[in-house]
């Protein structure tokens, strides 16, 4: 029945961010860089799941399974593929995820948000990543279309610009990396460089 269905993926969402958050504190062994909703943390995140911090920078993670219709990639259609970008990023049913990510960014840039542990004044970055199960097509060409949904819900420019889209073996193969001994932000940063931040990794 489709009650059973939403059950089955509420149950598979739940499962999928303990997945995340499990991967991560595997590579993170100091416990108290690791901020998380998923575990019921008592250290507030401020409605978004998973935050990483480094001495100057916070990750800030948000994780779905949701995802956009393979046919609404197909038809093209520009009207029906900005109101699935849309709902997914900024608001459908519920809030979106870009928009959880963003709601902490501003509140940490104007000081009206604290997480414990974490000084406002020492974070001069903050890099929003959204890890999907299956990532959103992301290359030179779509990006634009994405930012377009962004801007005209009034995101400003430098989230935007340092907002990232993985998928779970994206971020598997960055925390393979860290383990090795390089940072997220070298990883993110070198991206960046590469000019693959918006581009297919």
């Amino acid at each position: 029945s489709s009650a059973e269905k939403r059950v089955l993926k509420g149950y598979w969402g739940k499962l999928f961010e303990k997945y995340v958050y499990d991967l991560i504190m595997s590579v993170y062994k100091d416990e108290s860089r690791i901020i998380s909703e998923i575990e019921n943390s008592r250290r507030e995140t401020h409605g978004v799941d998973i935050v990483i911090q480094y001495p100057d920078t916070l990750v800030t993670i948000e994780v779905t399974t949701k995802k956009i219709p393979y046919n609404v990639w197909i038809e093209a259609d520009p009207i029906q593929t900005k109101k699935h970008i849309h709902d997914l990023l900024v608001s459908g049913q519920r809030r979106g995820k870009a928009t959880q990510l963003h709601d902490l960014w501003l509140k940490v840039k104007s000081n009206k948000a604290r997480i414990d542990g974490v000084s406002n004044k020492d974070i001069k970055r903050i890099v929003p990543i959204i890890v999907f199960e299956d990532v959103l097509p992301v290359h030179q060409g779509l990006w634009p279309i994405y930012e377009e949904v962004l801007k005209e819900a009034g995101f400003e420019k430098e989230f935007i610009d340092n907002l990232i889209f993985w998928s779970i073996r994206d971020l598997e193969t960055a925390l393979g990396l860290v383990e090795s001994g390089k940072s997220l932000t070298e990883i993110i940063d070198n991206m960046s460089k590469a000019a693959y931040l918006h581009d297919s990794v």
